[in-house]
C-alpha cells in the first residue's frame, strides 16, 4: 500500500512540475535596431538615440530636449559611427 501510494505522489508531482513549467513566462529578447552605416538614417537613428537617453517625459506624448543639445548630440553621435 505504502509503495503504491508513494508512486501516485511521485506521479502527481512529476506532472505538477510539468504544468508550472509550461506555465513559466517566455524570456523577452531586447529588439536591437542595427546601425545605420550613414546618410540621412544614420542621423536619424542618432537623434531618436538622443531623445532616448536625455528626453525628458511629460506624460501626455511630448519629449523634451534643448534644441542645441539635441544637435549636439547628434552630431557627436554621427562622428561616433552611432554611439553616444
Amino acid at each position: 500500500m505504502k509503495i503504491a501510494q508513494f508512486a501516485l505522489s511521485v506521479v502527481i508531482f512529476a506532472s505538477m512540475a510539468s504544468l508550472v513549467a509550461d506555465a513559466a513566462p517566455a524570456r523577452r529578447t531586447a529588439k536591437v535596431q542595427a546601425v545605420p552605416k550613414s546618410g540621412p538614417e544614420l542621423y536619424q537613428y542618432c537623434r531618436m538615440l538622443a531623445f532616448r537617453r536625455f528626453g525628458r517625459n511629460y506624460g501626455d506624448g511630448r519629449l523634451a530636449l534643448y534644441p542645441n543639445f539635441v544637435v549636439e548630440q547628434q552630431d557627436h553621435c554621427v562622428r561616433n559611427g552611432g554611439r553616444l
